[in-house]
Formats: structure tokens, C-alpha cells, sequence
């Protein structure tokens, strides 16, 4: 993204927090500003999260919030992942996505029987 791109985005992002403040009846979860890293290498991605860390001031964590395990997702995160407004840059292991993909291959194959039941939309 670019120094342009990033200033927009903020721009927008405060735009959002304004238009929500001025409509207290519309409802929202959560505010969440999440970053995937994505390198040429699981060690390029990790040192680019190692450097968001670092320039963060914020340790890097497993996926339970403890120390990354082998294989697991690796993140940067301000605010708990349940909170309701939190940032988070994540690295996902080049193995842990092999098998994501092997699974999500047959994503296509099998069609579960349903009640094919039409949502009313609101009027």
C-alpha cells in the first residue's frame, strides 16, 4: 500500500468511526484491521512480521496467544482478538496452507442435502 493508498484508508476508517458515532442505532460487532503478510518464503514472511513486531513494540504470538508452536499461524496483535476493536498482522506457514488447499479442493465435489428454504428479505 502506498503512503497515498494509507492515508485514504485512514481517512476512511475515521470516516466510518464518525458515521457510526452519529448513528447510535446501527449495530456493529467489532472494528478489526487485519494485515496478511504475504512473502516469497515462510522465513521472508517471518521477518516481515518480526519487523512489524518490532517497529509495534508488540511480542509475536501462536494462534492461542502464547508462544508460536511449529506449524502454527504467527501474529501481531493490538487489543485481544475478542475485543472489539483490535489490529493484527498474521504469517500463516506455507505447510499449514498446502493443507488448506488439499482440503478446500473438494470445496466443489459434494453438495449437502438442504431445505432450500428463501430468506424474506426486509422490505
Amino acid at each position: 500500500m502506498s503512503p497515498e493508498e494509507r492515508a485514504e484508508a485512514l481517512e476512511q476508517a475515521r470516516d466510518l468511526i464518525a458515521w457510526l458515532e452519529s448513528n447510535p442505532d446501527i449495530p456493529f460487532d467489532n472494528i478489526e484491521v487485519r494485515y496478511s503478510v504475504h512473502g516469497e518464503s515462510d522465513e521472508a514472511e517471518l521477518a516481515e512480521l518480526a519487523s512489524i513486531s518490532a517497529a509495534a513494540g508488540i511480542a509475536i504470538t501462536g494462534t492461542f496467544g502464547g508462544a508460536p508452536q511449529d506449524g502454527d499461524h504467527q501474529y501481531v496483535r493490538r487489543g485481544g482478538r475478542y475485543e472489539p476493536v483490535y489490529y493484527q498482522a498474521v504469517a500463516i506457514p506455507s505447510e499449514y496452507m498446502a493443507r488448506h488447499d488439499a482440503l478446500y479442493s473438494y470445496r466443489d465435489c459434494v453438495e449437502p442435502e438442504t431445505n432450500k428454504t428463501v430468506l424474506a428479505t426486509a422490505a
